[in-house]
């Protein structure tokens, strides 16, 4: 039965967007947006406490998916030798804090973001931003091996 009551179920004074659901339904991710910065965190369905599970290169607006219960696909800007900054993909495995770039767009592109991963999780679909105003969809199929700290995932 629906209700109308509506519950705040992040207060503070940052700007706080984009939740998701993780697959197994304990968690919620969002990105919190404070002063410049952005951050993805989680916090337990009934839980009080959020955690910051990602902290994002300054200036950077990321976007997220779950892979499974302990992995999220992020997108965040990261540096090159020549200075210059392009949203690349990285997983995370939130239990051991390993972190693992998959994508490595060229600088000529703004970045990869917006990942989806299929039902399967053998596939990750993302945006590949050229420009402000024109981007295109890429997949990127994960039927290889991902040692995440002492872990590996066969996909």
């Amino acid at each position: 039965m629906l209700t109308n009551e509506i519950k705040q179920f992040v207060a503070d004074s940052a700007h706080n967007v984009h939740p998701l659901w993780s697959p197994d339904g304990k968690f919620i991710s969002f990105v919190k947006l404070n002063n410049g910065n952005s951050d993805i965190f989680i916090k337990s369905v009934g839980g009080k406490n959020q955690n910051k599970i990602i902290e994002c290169a300054i200036e950077s607006y990321p976007t997220m998916c779950w892979l499974d219960n302990k992995t999220i696909i992020y997108s965040d800007k990261s540096g090159n030798d020549d200075g210059k900054r392009n949203y690349k993909l990285f997983l995370k495995n939130i239990e051991t804090g390993e972190v693992q770039n998959i994508t490595s767009p060229s600088q000529q592109y703004l970045g990869d973001m917006n990942p989806i991963v299929s039902h399967d999780k053998k596939i990750i679909f993302f945006k590949r931003m050229i420009n402000d105003n024109f981007g295109n969809i890429y997949s990127l199929n994960l039927k290889k091996e991902y040692l995440l700290k002492e872990k590996t995932y066969f996909l």
